[in-house]
């Protein structure tokens, strides 16, 4: 899930995110086909990442 909200960082909202995940062929090759909710990400950027999102993007691309 971290590739697939790293690869729509900035771009798209969580909504658009879940909706790429189901059309889009790059984010079903990274998710290995899974399309989870726009709640599924929400829960995964809030409750499983230690550190915000804004600071992994920004530290990967160092």
């Amino acid at each position: 899930m971290l590739q697939c909200v790293l690869l729509a960082f900035g771009y798209v909202s969580l909504r658009k995110l879940a909706s790429l995940c189901r059309y889009d062929i790059r984010f079903q090759f990274i998710m290995d086909g899974q399309t989870p909710s726009h709640m599924a990400f929400h829960r995964f950027i809030h409750d499983d990442l230690k550190i915000p999102i804004e600071e992994i993007f920004y530290d990967l691309n160092r």
